[in-house]
């Protein structure tokens, strides 16, 4: 995984996160049948300097995981964040939850907490994790067994170099 996220040729533009997440959530709401209730808070002034195919695929990764990991319902509450550091998307879910032993695990390529799960191969918040990296932000993740889990996505502010964006 590290080498293949390493080839992907990167394509930062500066973007808005607020749209590029409610795409996201669009796409994932079929999914939510009715038993997992959604919360949505964008801070429309959060942009960042990422590449939007990539990064709204990590997105999309980060909420499948939530809804997989709250198969009786539950509550999925998403924010995006501004501020002169740089921005966050935030993905909590009230589901399972990562048991404390397996939480530095999840980002390494290959770990799964998924047993017996079709086409689960742990790439995914290994995928996450590098390409967070690569843009020069974070993936954080905090998790108690039996109460959920939240991930977020930093990214760093923008900065401004004689009057252009780099």
């Amino acid at each position: 995984v590290h080498e293949r996220t390493q080839e992907l040729r990167l394509q930062p533009e500066q973007i808005s996160l607020a749209p590029l997440v409610r795409e996201q959530l669009k796409a994932l709401k079929p999914r939510l049948q009715g038993r997992i209730v959604l919360h949505a808070d964008y801070d429309e002034g959060a942009a960042v300097l990422a590449d939007p195919a990539q990064t709204a695929e990590a997105i999309n990764n980060v909420l499948s995981n939530a809804v997989e990991a709250m198969p009786e319902g539950g509550e999925l509450r998403v924010r995006v964040i501004g501020g002169k550091r740089g921005s966050t998307i935030e993905v909590r879910d009230s589901g399972v939850g990562i048991e404390k032993r397996h939480l530095r695990k999840v980002t390494e390529p290959f770990f799964t907490t998924k047993s017996g799960k079709a086409m689960n191969f742990g790439l995914g918040l290994a995928y996450c994790s590098q390409l967070m990296h690569r843009q020069g932000g974070e993936l954080k993740l905090q998790s108690e067994s039996g109460r959920g889990t939240v991930v977020s996505f930093h990214f760093p502010a923008i900065k401004q170099a004689k009057g252009a964006w780099r």
